[in-house]
């Protein structure tokens, strides 16, 4: 599974939620109710899962002894299932009270009309520091030229009126 992550296989609106969100152990633990059998049938009326998937997540837990590894299994179904996965784990998510991981995977649900959408953001906050950054430096090398330019006027009126002094002290 994630090795198929890192490949081009998968379509990056699932990659970024799987990458960034679910496959973050904090949040794949918080997971486990996807592997509760209750929430299987669940899953399996609204036919989000099969009773043949649902047999595979169970002996994948069963073979491997490992909840995360069945719950990437129930994630990987869902996904392949129905286009709408993410509002359908949202849902199953926000029933069990995990309202913060819901907002979470609801951003990457909005950037779901255009996939790009979050490399666009990104790039976009990406530009704007840039510029930002940019301005900023033009603006201190603004200042230190005209500071330095000030001193060189200064220094230079600091001669002429040395000089000048120098002047009306020798002839007088």
């Amino acid at each position: 599974m994630v090795t198929a992550l890192q490949e081009e296989t998968i379509p990056e609106s699932v990659r970024l939620p799987y990458r960034n969100v679910l496959l973050q152990p904090e949040n794949l633990n918080r997971l486990n109710i996807l592997i509760d059998p209750g929430v299987q049938n669940d899953l399996t009326e609204k036919q989000l899962l099969s009773n043949e998937d649902v047999e595979n997540i169970r002996s994948e837990k069963e073979m491997t002894g490992s909840d995360p590894a069945a719950i990437l299994v129930t994630l990987d179904r869902l996904w392949r299932r129905r286009n709408e996965w993410l509002d359908d784990l949202s849902d199953i998510l926000k029933l069990s009270g995990m309202d913060d991981l819901v907002e979470t995977l609801l951003q990457y649900n909005q950037g779901k009309k255009n996939p790009d959408n979050l490399t666009e953001m990104f790039l976009l906050k990406r530009i704007c520091i840039y510029f930002f950054v940019n301005k900023l430096i033009l603006k201190i090398f603004s200042s230190f030229f005209s500071w330095k330019k000030n001193k060189r006027i200064q220094s230079k009126s600091r001669s002429l009126i040395q000089t000048s002094w120098k002047k009306k002290t020798i002839q007088n």
